[in-house]
């Protein structure tokens, strides 16, 4: 991370949403020399960002005009969140009100956060997409299964971290899928796509100043759950897939940014491949849960996290630092997520310091704490914790595996292992 920066030193940060992730938004700026405040309606106990940030309200991110008068109070500098899409209209809407400086428009979060906006913005520049559409009723999905046969994926088209994705092989289980995705949709629209029973690659992108960078292509390994493939064990960078990313699909998404008017900020996707092309599915215009900008951080020096905040206190980047941004990566990174048992809860979480002593670990992500529960089967809120690891080979990923199982301790009240370790396997075989 950078040192205090003359430039930002004593300014103040307000971030929206003090969840685990959150830290990160709060130590990059401390580390800037910037003042942080961190608001939400949650107490300390569930908002961790508020334990280290030097500051924060009780103020629930929804009260829009009640935050930007605040804001004006306490002469506050900028104003940034990530991670969690329902947080971005509030975002907008704060930064037009108090006058602050907002790295995207209203347009281009919708497309970030809605899978159908996505999807139509995708076609319009002529990126691959799965066959599908959204829909608000049975009928019209029925309708869309007898032209791109079953198996289908139902899913809601504003929600994300794989709850309410689920998949149907046949016409006597479709009503039932549908309500199940459409149970986890606020808009209630959903999506019905082909099945893609093939390989998954995430893209990263850097924009800076109306350039975009191509950052990171990786494999994405999943195992099956419910009889689809919405558990990730992690990531593998690069991918075996770049070269054929960068001759079929880069241009296009080149054309996706300049169409839709993004400027700044991380853009990252989600694309299923076959020997056919690309099908884009998903993106995040914003820090995702990924944390590309970990990898890109250490493979090339350039932090996206640390740009982010510098826009936000300032309102422009001009960044010599992301002609440095290259996919080709001199070493082998992995991103690895470690599953919980779920509904279960947590008593005991002990040994983090062993593993961030561990040589080449670059990042340990704790996502869940003693006193919470392990999320849904299927769901990001199953993570426990994530790790970030440099390695030369995939026999180093195997030993590093094999050490977090004999040395992270993450029991239950009856002192059993809530720790997931199946489809781990998938990072080195």
């Amino acid at each position: 991370y950078p040192i205090i920066m003359k430039e930002f030193e004593g300014k103040k940060l307000l971030i929206l949403g003090g969840n685990a992730l959150s830290c990160d938004i709060v130590k990059t700026a401390q580390q800037m020399g910037i003042y942080t405040i961190v608001t939400d309606w949650y107490n300390v106990d569930k908002s961790p960002a508020k334990k280290i940030a030097d500051e924060y309200w009780n103020t629930s991110i929804s009260e829009c005009q009640l935050i930007a008068d605040k804001i004006k109070e306490e002469k506050i500098d900028g104003v940034i969140t990530g991670f969690t899409d329902s947080y971005f209209p509030f975002y907008e809407k704060i930064c037009t009100l108090a006058g602050l400086p907002c790295y995207g428009s209203k347009h281009q979060f919708e497309i970030g956060a809605d899978k159908r906006i996505f999807k139509e913005a995708c076609r319009r520049s002529g990126v691959g997409v799965i066959p599908g559409d959204a829909f608000t009723t049975y009928q019209d999905v029925a309708t869309m299964t007898e032209s791109i046969g079953f198996p289908v994926i139902l899913k809601p088209v504003d929600n994300s971290g794989s709850r309410g994705v689920i998949k149907c092989d046949r016409i006597e289980d479709l009503k039932t899928a549908f309500d199940f995705a459409m149970s986890y949709s606020n808009q209630k629209v959903i999506i019905c796509e082909k099945f893609m029973d093939c390989d998954c690659v995430g893209i990263s992108y850097q924009l800076c100043n109306g350039e975009a960078k191509l950052a990171l292509v990786g494999d994405k390994t999943s195992y099956s759950n419910r009889d689809i493939k919405t558990l990730s064990p992690g990531s593998i960078y690069p991918s075996k897939y770049l070269d054929r990313f960068i001759r079929e699909q880069h241009q296009h998404i080149l054309r996706f940014f300049k169409d839709e008017g993004f400027k700044d900020g991380i853009a990252s996707f989600e694309a299923f491949v076959d020997n056919d092309g690309f099908y884009l599915t998903e993106m995040c215009y914003r820090t995702s849960g990924g944390q590309h900008y970990v990898i890109i951080s250490d493979a090339m020096n350039v932090n996206g996290l640390e740009l982010l905040i510098k826009y936000a206190i300032s309102g422009s980047l001009q960044e010599d630092s992301i002609k440095k941004i290259n996919p080709y990566l001199d070493n082998i990174y992995v991103r690895m997520n470690f599953l919980g048992k779920p509904k279960a809860q947590i008593l005991e979480f002990q040994g983090k310091e062993k593993i961030l002593n561990y040589p080449g670990v670059i990042k340990f992500v704790q996502k869940l704490y003693p006193g919470n529960c392990v999320g849904e089967e299927g769901t990001s809120s199953q993570m426990l914790f994530s790790v970030f690891l440099r390695a030369k080979n995939k026999g180093d990923i195997k030993d590093f595996i094999d050490y977090v199982r004999d040395n992270i301790k993450v029991t239950d009240e009856n002192r059993m292992s809530l720790i997931d370790v199946n489809g781990m396997d998938l990072l080195y075989n």
